[in-house]
């Protein structure tokens, strides 16, 4: 049963069988690029690979999908070259889930990344998914990653340590701020608008409404600039994309372009602001554009134009709520956060003179997801693991060959959402994903084939077909929460068992490697596999009832003195810290009603006795729900 579910749903395995030529990933990261390299041969002919994924950028919001008002001659042109898809989706209809997933070839339930990355959050993409720049550049590429990164900011998680050799960009989204504790400034950083160095280090991880759209601009793993200039980001953006691909047009290169726009809040350089005739947003888009025609020349100039595959896609569907400032998805339903078409269907074009025939529109189901495996096939990659891909290699597609049709028998949207054929289901919220207004969850069917619009629901009408849906929404929810990655564990000996107490103080992390466990089952939204305590790249969610917990068994009675909570995005406002010596008798030892979110260190009392710890959640401090990644016992 699970092989025919991740067949329907297009999940392959990519294995140590194969081509004796391709290219070996390990799931170590930081030994894939020498254990792959080695075995791929120098003289393999190897395409170079453009992605430019923009951000919120509408599936309307361009010339050649409809755009009443937005210029995109450009971008108009490269579709015209090469192949426009009308059916293609983004991973996710959220930032950081669909650029995980885009990356990975995974869908983001299966990887954990189901939400959003902020500058106050301690983890990112798991260490354990490889991404398409490892994947390339064991293959011999030369890789960038200029723009939006938004898959973790500590230096553990940046670019440069996820197979990138060269990062210029920002490490969120343009609305966010600094957080001058873990990103350093570099030497010669460009301070703006009256900021100092003093500025810089009180710069703080939590929110601050006046620090907001602050956001600091990086070069390799140090800020560069701050605040960024958003005005000149774009044009800068195509500058050093087009200097990248100049300065290694004697090798394979992988450049991954992610514009900070049209994401709010919005900005265009001095020459485009105010042409547009849908405002800044459409100057935001028009500026894109021209980035794109800058690109083009630059491979012709350099030779390189039918040696590259261009891709142009954006992360997700428009931001809606913001409105003059967001874009448009009609003819489709809803936007940003929803798993109506508006939120996931975007426009997918992907051009390679000679290679992929010109003048071509497909409305077959693609994905962001099957990127990474087509870039690998390209490549003549594979993983040295059995680990799960759920896209698929889309070259037949594109190219038009004979018999070729999507590989998806069934496509499946952050939890909520299915699609297979003419037929899309949902159940989930009626609007979008984060409202905080009255949101009932609903039924729906649609026939896309009929009503693209997703207007006419016909659950009631079709009852079977609507039941038959259901349970593949159940069997979609259930397979992708398998993350299937074996990671190989260090081979160091293992430490000493800990005492049966100790002085206080003195207790090593005692919850290292033991399981923790919840009240209740993980959320939807919030879903991850299980979380191992000390393994800072796995999380515990819950929803949001209050009274649910968080425990840790320590396997033997200890004397503890402190716990470290790692919060994410989703924090409790009121919570309790509980004890127990025999897993019933629980004591309280902590308790706050106004915890604002982030890292928490707690000082218990002196000489307090626990096997069992127990972390209460009393009333919730985001909409979100309760998440952690973190609890340690000392």
């Amino acid at each position: 049963m699970k092989r025919e579910i991740l067949s329907l749903f297009g999940a392959g395995v990519i294995t140590g069988a194969g081509c004796a030529t391709a290219a070996v990933v390990t799931t170590a990261a930081a030994t894939a690029t020498a254990a792959a390299a080695a075995a791929l041969p120098a003289t393999a002919e190897k395409p170079n690979i453009i992605i430019i994924l923009t951000d919120d950028q509408g599936y309307q919001d361009l010339g050649c999908y409809g755009s009443p008002l937005i210029k995109t001659p450009h971008i108009d042109r490269m579709a015209a070259e090469g192949i426009r898809l009308t059916s293609f989706y983004a991973a996710a209809p959220v930032c950081s889930p669909s650029r995980a997933g885009l990356l990975t070839g995974r869908h983001p339930e299966r990887t954990g990344v189901t939400g959003v990355f902020f500058p106050n959050s301690n983890n990112g993409l798991p260490p354990g998914e490889i991404t398409m720049a490892q994947v390339l550049k064991a293959g011999g590429y030369a890789t960038a990653c200029i723009g939006k990164w938004h898959l973790g900011h500590l230096p553990q998680y940046l670019p440069t340590r996820r197979g990138f050799d060269y990062y210029y960009g920002l490490p969120y989204s343009n609305d966010m701020w600094l957080d001058g504790e873990n990103i350093p400034a570099s030497e010669n950083i460009l301070l703006r608008e009256g900021k100092t160095l003093n500025d810089y280090r009180d710069a703080a991880r939590d929110k601050r409404e006046r620090s907001r759209h602050q956001i600091p601009l990086m070069r390799g793993g140090e800020c560069v600039e701050w605040p960024a200039d958003q005005d000149t980001l774009t044009k800068r953006y195509a500058e050093e994309t087009v200097a990248f691909i100049h300065n290694n047009k004697e090798k394979p290169f992988f450049i991954y372009l992610t514009p900070a726009m049209p994401h709010v809040p919005l900005h265009a350089s001095d020459a485009f602001r105010g042409k547009s005739a849908r405002g800044l947003y459409g100057d935001c888009i028009e500026e894109i554009d021209w980035a794109v025609g800058k690109i083009l020349r630059a491979l012709k100039e350099a030779g390189l134009d039918q040696k590259t595959l261009v891709i142009f896609s954006s992360d997700n569907g428009p931001w809606t709520t913001q409105g003059d400032a967001g874009g448009s998805a009609l003819p489709l339903r809803g936007g940003k956060h929803s798993s109506y078409e508006g939120g996931v269907r975007v426009p997918g074009i992907f051009r390679w003179p000679g290679k992929i025939p010109a003048g071509r529109t497909s409305d077959l189901i693609l994905s962001a997801l099957d990127i990474l495996p087509t870039a690998m096939k390209l490549a003549g990659a594979r993983f040295r693991d059995n680990r799960v891909l759920d896209g698929h290699d889309i070259m037949p597609v594109l190219q038009g060959a004979p018999g070729a049709t999507s590989p998806w028998g069934a496509i499946g949207f952050e939890a909520t959402a299915v699609r297979s054929g003419q037929w899309k289901y949902r159940n989930g919220p009626l609007h979008i994903r984060y409202t905080q207004n009255e949101n009932p969850k609903v039924t729906q069917l649609f026939d896309l084939d009929n009503d693209i619009g997703e207007q006419n629901n016909l659950a009631e009408t079709h009852p079977a077909k609507t039941r038959e849906f259901q349970k593949l929404l159940e069997e979609y929810n259930k397979g992708t929460r398998k993350n299937n990655i074996q990671t190989p564990k260090p081979e160091t000996a293992k430490p000493a068992p800990a005492p049966a107490a100790t002085q206080q103080g003195a207790t090593p992390n005692l919850a290292l490697n033991k399981r923790a466990t919840g009240s209740t089952k993980e959320s939807d939204d919030l879903a991850a596999a299980n979380a191992v305590d000390g393994d800072k790249t796995t999380r515990w969610s819950s929803i949001y009832n209050d009274n649910q917990w968080f425990e840790v068994d320590l396997g033997a009675v200890h004397t503890i003195s402190r716990i470290n909570i790692g919060w994410l995005r989703a924090y409790a406002k009121s919570y309790e810290v509980r004890v127990a010596t025999n897993g019933k008798d629980w004591k309280p030892v902590y308790k706050t009603d106004d915890h604002k979110g982030g890292p928490a260190t707690i000082e218990l009392p002196a000489g307090t006795q626990a096997r069992q710890v127990r972390l209460v959640m009393k009333k919730r401090g985001s909409i979100w729900g309760y998440s952690i990644n973190e609890l340690e016992i000392h």
